[in-house]
């Protein structure tokens, strides 16, 4: 691919010194990563891909042990590999945790763009996106990867089995860019050859509730696509009207004052998910002004792969709906 090209050039400048010095002086690890790595997860058995683990760990912890000229050796290392769609992403995932320098940013995204999905935990895949997203890298290719990629569903271990699917993922790497770049991505995506990614495309741009996303989806024959993906994005884009209840016992300052400190929770602050009485004085005080902090709060909310996160940016989402309700905004562009 042109793009995996253009990285590897600009990952060669930054790093500073060529590939066969650097292999001169990492051979060791080479010679480990060699004896490690080179085989397909999914055409061993459970029993045999555990047996990898323990030398996959020795591996890490070997390079790990080399300090700074190890992070430099697997930033060479993943630079040299082509053909290893795993290893890509395994060293890519030690890398980010070893240094986020530059030139090991450079590294991690090409590992990204190198790893072969139907070998590797996607969700680490998403994790390691979104922590570029974090670092301001441009990721519209690999979140692009993910998005057209036949196979991501996936089970999140580490959060009780949450079912991972290609919706959840996509917002968590787009959601997690600022409002205009996923915008723009996404529109971008409509155009895609693969069906499931337009369609996810779609259902996202309807999630956003922007004026840019709104008219990119009005140019496009959502109603098309399958019927529960339809109901969807008719779910978001509808207008309603916002039922009176109890007045706020909060004020508008006090919303704003809660969405500034995403995500930064604590004792006295959970977030919007777990606040009924912020939620509604959200609803009816914020005016048309505050969509901006509303929707910056809303990709601040996403710290990981999760369903705490995914909750929060729901609870915000809603909170765009209503608020874009109330004020009757997008008029033209969203449905009676």
């Amino acid at each position: 691919m042109r793009w995996v090209g253009c990285l590897v050039t600009a990952l060669a400048l930054a790093m500073g010194f060529s590939l066969s010095v650097a292999a001169a002086e990492c051979g060791d690890l080479e010679t480990a990563k060699r004896a490690t790595y080179g085989f397909r997860p999914s055409q061993l058995t459970q029993d045999a891909r555990e047996a990898k683990i323990p030398a996959l760990d020795a591996f890490w912890a070997r390079v790990k042990a080399r300090g700074a000229d190890g992070v430099a050796c697997l930033r060479a290392m993943v630079t040299a590999d082509s053909s290893d769609g795993y290893f890509a992403l395994n060293a890519a995932s030690l890398l980010a945790s070893l240094d986020q320098s530059p030139a090991s940013l450079a590294a991690i995204e090409l590992g990204l763009a190198r790893t072969d999905l139907d070998e590797v935990d996607v969700a680490q895949y998403v994790r390691l996106v979104l922590g570029l997203i974090h670092a301001r890298r441009d990721v519209e290719k690999l979140a692009e990867k993910y998005l057209r990629h036949p196979k991501v569903d996936t089970r999140v271990a580490r959060h009780g089995g949450m079912l991972l699917d290609r919706d959840g993922g996509s917002i968590i790497m787009y959601g997690s860019l600022p409002s205009t770049m996923g915008d723009r991505y996404l529109s971008a995506a409509l155009a895609l050859p693969e069906p499931y990614a337009r369609a996810t495309a779609a259902k996202l741009l309807a999630i956003s509730l922007s004026e840019p996303a709104l008219k990119a989806l009005n140019a496009f024959p959502w109603r098309s696509l399958a019927k529960r993906d339809q109901e969807l994005i008719e779910h978001f884009i509808s207008r309603r009207s916002v039922p009176p209840t109890a007045p706020a016992t909060k004020s508008r300052r006090d919303v704003l004052v809660a969405l500034a400190r995403i995500p930064n929770y604590g004792p006295d602050f959970d977030g919007f998910a777990s606040d009924k009485d912020l939620t509604l004085t959200a609803v009816h005080t914020l005016e048309a002004r505050d969509l901006e902090a509303l929707r910056d709060a809303r990709r601040r909310s996403i710290t990981g792969v999760s369903d705490e996160a995914l909750a929060e940016y729901f609870a915000i989402t809603a909170i765009i709906g209503a608020v874009s309700n109330r004020l009757d905004l997008y008029r033209d562009l969203r449905l009676p």
